[in-house]
């Protein structure tokens, strides 16, 4: 039996799509500089998942479970309806930066190129206790962070050869 990947269950999904969009207005209202802006190519791979773990031992939420959740293509009308599932992935503990990358990659139902990685422009990446929020843009080719002032330096820190500045101006939207 093949181990279920993106989340399928409407109650579930509802739950992290309203932290994901909350997050999201939480980001919106820092300024500028509480944030840390990062290339949001990163996102999808192993040296992302890596920060994500080494982040978690930092907050001591190391056995916390994290989830990617898309945010467009609109996850109801495009990704459910064609796929009777969400774009959404809860990853546990012991997953791996390969299962990680995997599961991203994975097709889910029939169109390989709607895996998240690779069809997923804005997204958000949290752990299930909260505490940090990431969102990506890849439109913008952005990622902003954000959480208290010490995981903060932490991701500046550990971030550093990813870091992007952005323009005067610029803005999350969505």
């Amino acid at each position: 039996m093949e181990k279920q990947i993106y989340i399928d269950d409407p109650i579930a999904f509802d739950s992290l799509w309203s932290r994901a969009t909350a997050g999201m207005h939480t980001l919106q209202q820092h300024a500028p500089h509480e944030l840390v802006y990062f290339d949001s190519a990163i996102v999808t791979t192993r040296h992302f998942y890596r920060f994500v773990r080494e982040l978690l031992c930092f907050t001591d939420t190391a056995t916390d479970s994290f989830a990617f959740v898309g945010l467009r293509p609109d996850p109801f009308g495009y990704f459910f309806s064609h796929f009777s599932k969400f774009p959404a992935i809860v990853f546990q503990p012991e997953d791996d930066e390969m299962d990680y990358c995997t599961k991203l990659q994975t097709d889910p139902g029939g169109s390989p190129a709607d895996a998240l990685a690779f069809n997923t422009w804005a997204y958000v990446v949290m752990p299930q206790a909260g505490g940090w929020i990431a969102y990506g843009d890849d439109s913008k080719e952005t990622a902003a962070f954000a959480s208290s002032h010490e995981a903060t330096a932490f991701a500046r820190a550990t971030l550093t050869r990813d870091l992007v500045h952005v323009a005067p101006g610029f803005k999350l939207i969505d």
